[in-house]
């Protein structure tokens, strides 16, 4: 048996979302995944707030609503003779790097979300004779999204 469905209609597009995938975020708030093209086929979702749908799209869609970089941490540590300034200098010129900058042993590097590889980064680093200890990285989640899209927090 297929779970029980539901449809959404706005201007332009009418989405079907199952009812056992919804996710409450609080009483007037939803995060619904929803079907385009058939069931089964998961492309959209939608963030809605008090009823109205406020966007839709993918995951990536919908976070490059809100932002444009993601931001990576790499662990290393640095020699006495080091220069960090022209390393930071070096690194800003990379396709995608928005900025780049370095506190204690780690250097911090926003790159723009359109960039799926930090390839190109990694090797600059490890040509500056560097080794890597650890990489992190912070991309905004639909959470995060659904914040910055209603401009209130979750209930």
């Amino acid at each position: 048996m297929s779970p029980p469905s539901a449809w959404l209609r706005n201007q332009e597009n009418t989405f079907e979302f199952d009812l056992c995938s919804v996710e409450p975020w609080g009483y007037d708030h939803l995060h619904l995944p929803l079907y385009a093209g058939g069931r089964g086929n998961l492309r959209q979702k939608a963030i809605i707030d008090r009823g109205k749908m406020v966007a839709s799209g993918t995951t990536q869609e919908l976070i490059s609503l809100v932002t444009d970089i993601k931001t990576f941490y790499i662990d290393t540590k640095f020699s006495a003779s080091f220069d960090a300034d022209e390393c930071i200098r070096q690194l800003k010129l990379l396709p995608g790097v928005k900025n780049a900058s370095i506190e204690d042993s780690v250097i911090r590097i926003d790159i723009s979300i359109q960039f799926e590889s930090i390839t190109h980064v990694l090797e600059q680093v490890i040509a500056k004779g560097l080794t890597i200890y650890n990489i992190h990285s912070e991309v905004p989640n639909l959470d995060t999204t659904f914040l910055t899209l209603t401009g209130h927090e979750l209930r």
